[in-house]
């Protein structure tokens, strides 16, 4: 007696290929009130700072640009010296 051949399983079917990505729009100013995140609010914040600590707004713009700047170097120096650091030190 031979043995039954074992019944043949086609593969699914694949699934339908996706829509296009929308074209993209024409370049224009940037819209502030539409970018998410603290930048559009520091920025509605800094006449207000300005005044508060009586400085001129190119002083204001000279502290927020040497924050940034510092931040981006212990971003550099963190990721410098991450690898000498035990993880579980480090956090």
């Amino acid at each position: 007696m031979a043995a039954p051949k074992p019944a043949q399983v086609e593969p699914p079917p694949a699934p339908p290929p996706a829509p296009p990505a929308p074209a993209p729009k024409a370049a224009g100013p940037d819209d502030l009130a539409k970018i998410k995140g603290l930048g559009p609010k520091l920025q509605a914040l800094l006449p207000t700072l300005t005044q508060h600590y009586g400085v001129t707004p190119s002083q204001m713009g000279v502290a927020v640009n040497a924050s940034t700047f510092g931040m981006a170097a212990a971003g550099l120096a963190v990721g410098l010296f991450s690898q000498h650091i035990d993880r579980r030190m480090g956090i």
